[in-house]
């Protein structure tokens, strides 16, 4: 994914690339690399609140898991772009990551994602609520469900 710090930049690029079915990779000397091309395609902002809903729902159910309690559970640090869930390790000013989502697209225009979540946020996610459900999937049906039906 590539990120432009101007806008002339990006209207430049996609000038430039889109539109061709694919781009010839090019290797030394600026040669083209036989039988290797690239294929440009857009980010649409849609694409990326896509990938963004796994997280939404990991912290809704964190949310859930934690309402009502005393302790302070909310201090989290979200990085959307390279969608992460961080919490400051005890008694430290590092973080570790609790929970992972790296998505990549498959050849039949799909998208498959690996999720990695810390022992103890994956147990949390796995308890029950008080209704029965597990928190993951009381999360899901709130987040997804209801949003994109």
């Amino acid at each position: 994914m590539l990120t432009f710090k101007a806008h002339y930049l990006r209207d430049y690029y996609f000038k430039h690339y889109i539109g061709n079915a694919t781009v010839p990779l090019r290797g030394e000397k600026d040669q083209p690399v036989a039988n290797t091309h690239i294929k440009i395609q857009l980010g649409a902002p849609a694409y990326q609140r896509k990938l963004e809903s796994i997280p939404r729902v990991v912290l809704r159910a964190h949310s859930d898991f934690h309402e009502g309690s005393d302790k302070d559970h909310a201090k989290l640090t979200i990085l959307w772009k390279s969608l992460a869930i961080l919490k400051r390790k005890k008694e430290s000013q590092e973080h570790e990551a609790i929970f992972t989502v790296a998505c990549n697209p498959t050849e039949d225009g799909y998208v498959t994602c690996d999720i990695t979540a810390s022992k103890s946020f994956n147990s949390m996610l796995n308890a029950t609520n008080p209704e029965g459900k597990r928190y993951w999937d009381a999360a899901w049906d709130s987040v997804i469900r209801v949003h994109h039906h």
